[in-house]
Parts: structure tokens; C-alpha cells; sequence
């Protein structure tokens, strides 16, 4: 992984009509910081040859109140959709015209739960090209993934067709993907209610690791 230059994204384009709220600004309970932050420092540790760090938005009416002081020492930039509604296909190819050349963390801002060490475990098995988690049904889960140059370029392709999946990528690049050594790290959450379980499994994570 070192020969690759690394920038990490969070994706936080969603519209969070279903949350109520913006999902990457929730904190957990006794948290002091918003998951935004959080999962960039997560990252940093993980890999500490990330280069930039990069928080992906939909439009800039969604910066509004972020904290944008450096997170780790990495000045955060941001990123705004200019592809229209296609979903999360917009924050990667965001991340494409930032930086073409480069390998990217791509990490959706819901997975609240990814740790360090399922990170780690994820630049450990980057194959060059795609790389991600597998859910415990046995699907991709490409917005929580290592997206190198050939990679984002399908996608750039595939979206021009009209194919803005970026699932699509995994299956046609054969991308490599790995199990999550807990499944609880995988979770998605959309929902209030997703949320409130989330918060409950990084309590019993936290005091099964400490």
C-alpha cells in the first residue's frame, strides 16, 4: 500500500431524509466529537500516509456549521457534487476530478462503527484496483472501500452510460472483498431507530475493548 498516494473522503452527500438530520454531524452519547471528524481521525490513525482528507457534500448550503479546523493536523477540504442526483456515484467522482492519479479511502458517513482495525485490515488487502467490505449477506459494500484510479475511472464511464451503481464497479472489476472481523462494524444506519442501535452496539464494543 505505501507505493500508493492515499487521500481519504467521507461521503456525506446523502439527503438524511429518513435520519431527520445529517447523519455526518450525530454524535454518539458522551462523544465530544460529530461522526465526520471521527471517522477522518479514524482513518489518519489506520493509515498515516493518508496525503489529504476530504469530506464530500452535496451542495455548499451543507458546510454550513461544520467544523472545519484540522483534524489530526490534515486541513479538511471539501467536496460538492457536480453531477446531479445519482447518488453516492457523485462524492466518487468528486474525489476523481480532485485527484485522478491517486488511490482513495472512501468511507460513507453511515458506518458509524468502522473501527481502526477493520481499516487497517482494509489497506492490508488493498489489491491495486477496488477493495472492500463484504456484509455478513454477502454483499459489496463499496462506500466502505479503497477505490484506486481504474476503479473511478469505470465509474466515470459506467455513469456516462447511464450505470451510476457503484456496486456495478465491484462486479465488473472483480474487485476484492473482505469480511469484517465484527459485523457490527458494517452496520448501516438511515433511520433514527438505526441509529439508536448503533449507539448501543459502540457501547458494547467500547467496553468489550477496554
Amino acid at each position: 500500500m505505501e507505493e500508493h498516494v492515499t487521500n481519504a473522503v467521507i461521503l456525506c452527500g446523502g439527503r438524511s431524509t429518513r435520519m431527520g438530520s445529517a447523519k455526518h454531524r450525530l454524535l454518539f452519547p458522551n462523544d465530544a466529537e460529530p461522526m465526520y471528524r471521527q471517522l477522518l481521525a479514524r482513518a489518519m490513525v489506520a493509515y498515516p500516509g493518508i496525503q489529504s482528507v476530504y469530506l464530500s457534500l452535496h451542495d455548499p448550503g451543507s458546510a454550513t456549521h461544520l467544523d472545519q479546523t484540522p483534524v489530526m493536523g490534515r486541513t479538511i477540504h471539501l467536496l460538492f457534487d457536480e453531477d446531479g442526483d445519482i447518488g453516492p456515484a457523485a462524492g466518487l467522482l468528486a474525489a476523481l476530478r480532485t485527484d485522478s492519479h491517486c488511490t482513495w479511502l472512501v468511507v460513507a458517513c453511515d458506518y458509524p462503527l468502522i473501527s481502526v482495525a477493520e481499516l487497517r485490515r482494509l489497506f492490508a488487502s488493498f489489491d491495486g484496483r477496488l477493495t472492500c467490505f463484504e456484509n455478513m449477506q454477502g454483499w459489496a459494500e463499496p462506500l466502505l472501500g479503497l477505490w484506486g484510479p481504474e476503479a473511478l475511472a469505470r465509474l466515470h464511464s459506467n455513469v456516462m452510460h447511464g450505470c451510476t451503481g457503484p456496486k456495478v464497479v465491484v462486479q465488473q472489476l472483480k474487485g476484492k472483498t473482505i469480511r469484517a472481523l465484527d459485523d457490527r462494524s458494517l452496520l448501516n444506519t438511515n433511520t433514527p431507530g438505526e441509529w439508536s442501535q448503533a449507539a448501543a452496539f459502540a457501547a458494547d464494543m467500547n467496553a468489550s475493548s477496554s
